[in-house]
């Protein structure tokens, strides 16, 4: 739910800051005339709002991706049951995929993978360390 609200922020973002690319193909494009581009509804509708307007709606939009994204922090630190329960078996099976998964190809996923390939105990300590604390 609050990835979807993150994508919908972040489209609308774009949406009003970049008219050009926001393109939306069941929107057919106003009628075009001989020396001028068409222009999208979208487009037309942006640069009739006042520059006040303007700055209003994208300081909305900025507020809306900020907390979006919080939120989607505070969830993924919330984290799963099911998704630590998933990773640990992961993490007995092959550890640096584990870290790969948790923390992304980072400092931390290179160390789990050096210490796998020297020893495979070394290796899963110190991945379970690490997806279990949490840090």
């Amino acid at each position: 739910m609050k990835i979807c609200r993150l994508l919908t922020y972040t489209l609308l973002l774009l949406l009003f800051t970049m008219p050009t690319y926001a393109v939306n193909s069941t929107v057919k494009p106003v009628e075009k005339t001989v020396n001028e581009a068409p222009i999208h509804p979208i487009e037309k509708e942006w640069e009739e709002l006042s520059r006040k307007e303007k700055r209003a709606k994208k300081k909305e939009l900025r507020k809306g991706l900020k907390s979006a994204l919080k939120d989607a922090n505070e969830a993924k630190k919330a984290g799963g049951d099911t998704d630590n329960l998933l990773l640990i078996i992961i993490a007995i099976l092959i550890p640096p995929l584990a870290m790969a998964l948790y923390d992304g190809i980072t400092e931390r996923f290179w160390i789990s993978l050096l210490l796998t390939l020297l020893l495979y105990v070394p290796g899963l300590v110190y991945t379970l360390y690490i997806i279990l604390s949490g840090k």
